[in-house]
């Protein structure tokens, strides 16, 4: 996926919470001369005017019980001309997917629902991790906009842009799946990519379907 460098800067702790529960599933005043974002694409821009461009953000849902809330989680990765990075992954609370807005303090380590963390890395591959601040957003017109905030210098910075939607379910759709042989009781989900099964159904609006 877009973001696995920043899990692995992260040392593959960031989302430990969810993807144990789920181990085969898959911000700021901006300047006055920002342009315009492209048609498709997903900008965004420093405090100081840098403009990092990239692929559409994802919001991920995961069901990993029939009863029980999803995992949701947001991320987007962007990059520069020079070849620098940024990205962004958030565990929203479930009320994100009715609400349609966000906001959610920023942390290192471990993330738990209401969390985010975002990382920098220059083109010559050093990391930086904000340690503090605020991720803001909202879902609106079939973009995602908002805003880092309150962060260390050189993090807080403007975004909009597209997003994705995918919901996966546990592979009978109705429940995890009884424990196999081969699979020790590890719990199988699957992409649901009509939004056809109960527990996805409600977002297929939220993804345009």
């Amino acid at each position: 996926m877009a973001h696995e460098w920043i899990l692995a800067v992260m040392a593959a702790a960031s989302l430990s919470g969810c993807r144990d529960r789920s181990p085969d599933a898959e911000q700021v005043t901006p300047p006055s001369e920002e342009q315009p974002a492209p048609p498709d694409r997903f900008v965004l821009t420093t405090r100081d005017g840098q403009r990092f461009t990239g692929a559409d953000a994802r919001i991920d849902i995961r069901f990993t019980e029939r009863t029980a809330p999803a995992d949701v989680e947001l991320s987007f990765t962007t990059s520069d001309a020079a070849g620098g990075t940024w990205a962004a992954l958030a565990r929203p609370p479930v009320d994100f997917l009715r609400l349609r807005s966000l906001g959610v303090p920023i942390a290192t380590g471990a993330l738990g629902p209401g969390q985010a963390a975002v990382e920098r890395r220059s083109a010559e591959g050093t990391s930086t991790l904000a340690d503090s601040g605020e991720l803001q957003l909202k879902l609106e017109d079939n973009k995602l906009v908002g805003e880092f905030s309150r962060t260390p210098a050189g993090f807080e910075a403007r975004f909009a842009g597209p997003f994705v939607v995918t919901c996966s379910v546990p592979q009978s759709a109705g429940g995890p799946n009884p424990p196999s042989p081969e699979g020790g009781g590890s719990l199988v989900l699957v992409v649901d990519t009509n939004f056809e099964t109960e527990l996805c159904r409600p977002f297929a609006a939220l993804a345009g379907q």
